[in-house]
């Protein structure tokens, strides 16, 4: 079965047109937050007093979150997460589909 194309009966034009809508948009969002990473990486590292400030006040907040408050959330997440892949796993044996 090609990943790219379609199904076995062919080609499929919605099923590429969609495959290649996911692999641009996926990159092009990945662009988009790395730039805007850098964007803040450089202004962040300037050598200015409310800079070095404003970087030690971001550090400390990232120091202080606690993983054990959002741990329930996380759990249920990757636990959601398991059962989507579940479903769609046992999704290849349904007959027809």
């Amino acid at each position: 079965m090609n990943w790219l194309a379609g199904g076995i009966e062919g080609f499929d034009p919605f099923f590429f047109f969609r495959r290649i809508l996911v692999i641009f948009a996926t990159l092009y969002s990945g662009l988009i937050l790395a730039r805007a990473g850098w964007r803040w990486f450089k202004y962040l590292y300037f050598p200015d007093r409310s800079r070095q400030l404003l970087r030690r006040y971001l550090f400390i907040q990232l120091m202080r979150v606690r993983l054990r408050r959002f741990g329930g959330d996380l759990l249920q997440i990757a636990g959601l997460l398991a059962i989507m892949g579940l479903v769609i796993w046992l999704h290849r044996f349904v007959p027809g589909a």
